[in-house]
C-alpha cells in the first residue's frame, strides 16, 4: 500500500467517524428532485458555490423515493447519486449505518457491492468495521483473515489474529508475529523491526522503542533517534516537550 492509498484510507476513517455530525449538512447539500417525467440528483459544488443538477438516467419518477441525502430507489433499482448500484435489490435494501448497507443477497459500502459478502450474517461492528460468517471487513476491504478464532479489532483501524496483523484492512508483512506488540499512534514492533502503519521504521531499535503519548498521533523514540511516523526527527524540529522526551 503506497502513501496515496494510506492517505485515502485515513480520510475514509475520518469521514466515517464524522458521518453523524455532518448528516444534517449532507441532507441540505444533496437531495433528489422528482418531476413528472424525470428524476434529478441535486448536489452542492463548493468550488463554484452553487448547486448542480445531474439526471438519474432510467429512474422511474412514479415509484422513486429518497432514502438518504445521496441514496434513492425506485421499483427497479437503488441509486447512489445519479448512478445505479449494480445488482442492489430495491425491495430489501437497508442501511446498517451511514456507509454500510445490505439487501437480500449482498452487503455494500458507500454504494460499492462487497463481493462474496453474506447479507444474512453481515453485521456492522462500529467505526469502519463489519463482518459476516466467513470474514471481516474494513471499509470496503475484505481482510481474508488468517485465523478467525483469534481475530481481534484494535480500533480505530488496526486488527490482528494469531498469524497476521492488519492496518486499515491491509496485511502488514510482520517478520515475527509471536513477538508483535501493538503500540499507540499507528506503531507496532516485533523482536526484529518497528513498524508505522505498513512501513518498517528503518534503523529503529525494537527493544528500546517507546511512543510518547497513548494517542492517535505521537512522536516516538529509541536509544538512537526520535521519530515522527516512519521518519527520523531532528531535535531542532521538536518543541520543548518533544526535546525533553527525546533527551536532546
Amino acid at each position: 500500500m503506497n502513501m496515496k492509498r494510506l492517505i485515502f484510507l485515513l480520510c475514509t476513517v475520518l469521514l466515517t467517524a464524522c458521518a453523524a455530525v455532518f448528516q444534517q449538512v449532507a441532507v441540505t447539500a444533496a437531495h433528489y428532485r422528482v418531476q413528472e417525467n424525470a428524476v434529478n440528483y441535486v448536489y452542492w459544488q463548493p468550488l463554484s458555490g452553487q448547486y448542480a443538477l445531474s439526471p438519474v438516467v432510467g429512474a422511474d419518477p412514479e415509484t422513486f423515493e429518497q432514502l438518504r441525502a445521496h441514496y434513492g430507489r425506485d421499483q427497479n433499482a437503488v441509486y447512489r447519486g445519479n448512478q445505479v448500484i449494480e445488482k442492489a435489490d430495491p425491495d430489501s435494501f437497508r442501511f446498517l449505518n451511514e456507509f454500510y448497507a445490505v439487501d437480500k443477497s449482498h452487503a455494500y459500502f458507500d454504494g460499492l457491492m462487497l463481493m462474496g459478502s453474506d447479507s444474512d450474517t453481515f453485521a456492522y461492528l462500529g467505526d469502519s468495521w463489519a463482518k459476516d460468517k466467513s470474514d471481516y471487513y474494513y471499509t470496503a476491504i475484505k481482510l481474508d483473515v488468517c485465523d478467525r478464532a483469534s481475530f481481534e479489532i484494535i480500533k480505530p483501524f488496526r486488527a490482528r489474529d494469531s498469524n497476521c496483523y492488519f492496518y486499515m484492512g491491509e496485511k502488514v508483512p510482520i517478520r515475527d508475529i509471536d513477538s508483535l506488540v501493538v503500540l499507540s499512534a499507528s506503531y507496532a514492533k516485533d523482536k526484529r523491526y518497528v513498524y508505522w502503519g505498513r512501513f518498517i521504521v528503518e534503523g529503529a531499535d525494537p527493544e528500546s522503542f517507546v511512543v510518547k503519548n497513548a494517542s492517535s498521533i505521537s512522536i516516538a523514540k529509541d536509544k538512537y533517534f526520535c521519530y515522527a511516523a516512519a521518519r527520523k526527527l531532528d531535535c531542532a524540529a521538536l518543541n520543548k516537550g518533544g526535546q525533553l522526551f527525546c533527551g536532546c
